[in-house]
Parts: C-alpha cells; structure tokens; sequence
C-alpha cells in the first residue's frame, strides 16, 4: 500500500491520549519559528479515531499540531 500526504483539518485531530513525548518550550519555539519561516514539517501520522466518526487520532506529531494551530493554520499535512 502506498502512502499519500493528505490534508485534513486541525480540529479533526485528536490527541493520543497516552502521548509520552515532552517538548521543551525552547525547543516549542524553534518548531514554531521554523515551520513559520519555511513552511515546512513532517506530516503527522494519524489514524482514523477509535470512537469519534470523522476525526483522527494523532500517533506521532503531536507537537507539530499544536504549533500548526499556534501558527493559526487550518490543515496540517498527514498520513493516515
């Protein structure tokens, strides 16, 4: 199967609730400051919610979602 970056909209996006990953907010900063000045970030990996019929459940990228909705964005780039 072939993966293709789609674009869905943030707050189709749910956390994982059992994320372990920590971000320093100087290392918060930098992905902001680099995602606004370039544009670009790895795409969010997500699948389809277990409960919520529509919306999808972030797996890895976490960080790169709240600095999307930080940026004001309206989609972020992902691979279900």
């Amino acid at each position: 199967m072939k993966s293709r970056i789609r674009h869905i909209p943030l707050d189709k996006l749910i956390p994982h609730p059992d994320n372990p990953n920590r971000m320093s907010r100087a290392n918060f900063g930098k992905l902001m400051r680099h995602i606004k000045r370039t544009g670009c970030y790895e795409p969010l990996v997500v699948r389809r919610h277990p409960q919520q019929p529509g919306c999808f459940q972030i797996i890895n990228g976490h960080h790169r979602c709240a600095a999307l909705k930080n940026l004001g964005r309206a989609t972020a780039q992902v691979v279900v």
